[in-house]
């Protein structure tokens, strides 16, 4: 059996022992497998075309609650927001008619205030960086 990617990446007692176990086994069937795939693609600029490693399984395998190197368990979704899943404000209580004559009067603002701002450009006003260098010729 080929070790897991989190088998290899945490090493759980009993890990070593399952890779040694692999890398001795099916040692030829490999090899065979590596020569045919170089084979196949010969020419090829692809330096991954005999690379076994994309067949490790990614999760499974041993236990990893007591391994060598730590990490964290995930669990999605979360206790707390499944506790707290029907106390969250999902969506907005305006209706999709309220919300698009909203959405209607937002534009309307920006195009007014983009009108604004190029009247002052085509008056030759520009806008200041601070107050202190607000002068003649210059917008607030």
């Amino acid at each position: 059996m080929m070790p897991t990617m989190a088998d290899m990446r945490k090493c759980p007692p009993g890990a070593k022992a399952l890779h040694k176990r692999f890398e001795k086994e099916p040692k030829r069937t490999i090899l065979l497998w590596k020569n045919m795939q170089l084979a196949l693609h010969k020419g090829t600029d692809d330096n991954e075309v005999a690379n076994f490693e994309r067949f490790r399984p990614r999760d499974g395998g041993l236990n990893t609650q007591n391994a060598l190197i730590q990490g964290r368990t995930y669990d999605v979704p979360s206790p707390s927001f499944t506790a707290n899943y029907d106390s969250i404000k999902w969506a907005s209580d305006l209706t999709y008619e309220e919300f698009v004559s909203e959405r209607e009067g937002l534009e309307q603002k920006i195009a007014t205030m983009q009108e604004l701002v190029d009247k002052a450009q085509a008056l030759g006003l520009t806008a200041s960086e601070g107050k202190e260098d607000a002068g003649a010729g210059s917008l607030p």
